[in-house]
């Protein structure tokens, strides 16, 4: 894929020794995602209801909360721990043209608002002219 600048040491992503990543490669790789539509599908789901064997159910929520400030947000990760704080990595499609988004190691206060604020600057600006 490229990804120059990462070491993964697991599959979950959760902390390891010796691993780390980019907000570079986490793009590169959030794009390769992206382009399956079968994950895509998955991604953007905002709620999903789990039906046991038994008959119980239980709602899952997407708990990126840029997806519910912004319609045109469709995806994707989110993931905190203590090591790397909150990361989220957002898509969006709006007028034909899709952005990904990747903030690393915000806050709680700044995650949310930070990754909206830079989705809305990929996609709600007028195309740069060629």
């Amino acid at each position: 894929l490229g990804m120059l600048n990462s070491n993964f040491m697991n599959p979950h992503g959760l902390t390891a020794k010796g691993q780390y990543s980019t907000a570079r490669d986490m793009a590169i790789c959030a794009r390769a995602a992206y382009s399956s539509p079968t994950l895509r599908g998955i991604m953007k789901t905002r709620a999903y209801t789990f039906r046991f064997s038994n008959g119980r159910t239980k709602r899952l929520e997407n708990t990126n909360k840029v997806m519910k400030k912004l319609s045109y947000c469709n995806g994707m990760k989110t993931g905190t721990t203590r090591a790397s704080g909150r990361c989220l990595v957002s898509s969006g499609t709006l007028n034909g043209r899709t952005a990904i988004v990747v903030v690393l190691g915000a806050t709680s206060k700044t995650i949310w608002r930070d990754s909206e604020k830079l989705l809305r600057w990929a996609l709600e600006r007028p195309p740069a002219s060629r």
